[in-house]
């Protein structure tokens, strides 16, 4: 008899052990919805018996109900958000190239997970507010469909004039760079050097040559600048452009860029932005002279 009452009280108890060790209850919605699960286990008269009231999954639950509620929370954090990043960036708090603050920061200011944050800034990139750079951030844009000088036509654009747009802002990226680099930043730069002079091919060279400039840009950390180098060699992908630089890049020519390539990266290795300085100003004026003359 005292085997059969012991089983008789513990047998609930059990099912329900392994009914909560099956939906292990995490945070709010989780234990929500394991305690309706248990209650589905029960018969009607045993619901009432201990108070319960199960929610159908056809029916809309009540005014009360905490997934309603977080819900609800979400929806509106969400549209504070957007609102708080739309509002800086309109009101210059957040001139374009600023870095936003983490997601862990926003999260917490809002009281939203992670990754209800990275959704919503997954937005705010695709309708042109911010840029998300992997490994550096996310930075502020111009505001959509601002007025201002739009980016040009690369057909259109005349090399001398991006030539004398590098020469002003290329060799002034050396000082930010030699100070914001990495040594996996300045390591990498050396491997694409290392790339370069084993090009077989102007095409190869030409690809390891924009790399490296590019590289050079983006550890300088300025968005704003780095921005500016996109548009840069963004225009010098046109058709006419690779006409000129075909014709003027020869042989002899690439050997010689090398060599400034090989100099400026050492001194940026050496960090010693001076050098670096001078070594990218005096290779954007031999490219430019040699482009002039072909």
């Amino acid at each position: 008899m005292r085997g059969i009452a012991s089983g008789r009280r513990r047998g609930p108890e059990r099912h329900k052990q392994r009914l909560w060790s099956l939906y292990r209850p995490v945070g709010r919605r989780r234990e929500h919805l394991t305690m309706n699960h248990i209650a589905c286990t029960l018969s009607p008269s045993r619901q009432a018996d201990k108070g319960i009231l199960v929610i159908p999954n056809n029916r809309t639950p009540h005014k009360g109900d905490p997934m309603s509620d977080m819900r609800g929370h979400a929806r509106k954090a969400l549209a504070a958000l957007r609102q708080f990043v739309e509002t800086q960036v309109l009101e210059g708090h957040w001139p374009p190239g600023t870095q936003l603050p983490t997601e862990r920061e926003l999260a917490d200011q809002f009281a939203i997970s992670r990754n209800t944050v990275r959704r919503q800034m997954l937005q705010l990139v695709k309708d042109g507010w911010i840029d998300r750079h992997v490994g550096r951030g996310t930075f502020a844009c111009a505001p959509p469909g601002a007025s201002g000088a739009s980016d040009p036509d690369a057909s259109t654009v005349n090399p001398e004039e991006v030539m004398e747009a590098r020469l002003l802002i290329e060799p002034l990226l050396a000082k930010l760079v030699v100070i914001r680099a990495s040594n996996a930043e300045l390591a990498s730069m050396e491997d694409i050097l290392a790339a370069g002079a084993k090009s077989e091919t102007m095409a190869e060279f030409e690809y390891w040559d924009n790399k490296l400039h590019r590289a050079i840009a983006e550890a300088s950390k300025n968005q704003y600048l780095i921005t500016i180098v996109e548009g840069i060699h963004k225009a010098r992908q046109s058709p006419a452009w690779f006409g000129l630089r075909r014709r003027g890049l020869t042989d002899e020519r690439r050997q010689i860029y090398q060599q400034d390539h090989t100099a400026i990266v050492q001194a940026l290795v050496r960090r010693d932005g001076e050098q670096a300085r001078e070594a990218i100003l005096s290779h954007l004026s031999r490219v430019r002279t040699n482009l002039m003359i072909t």
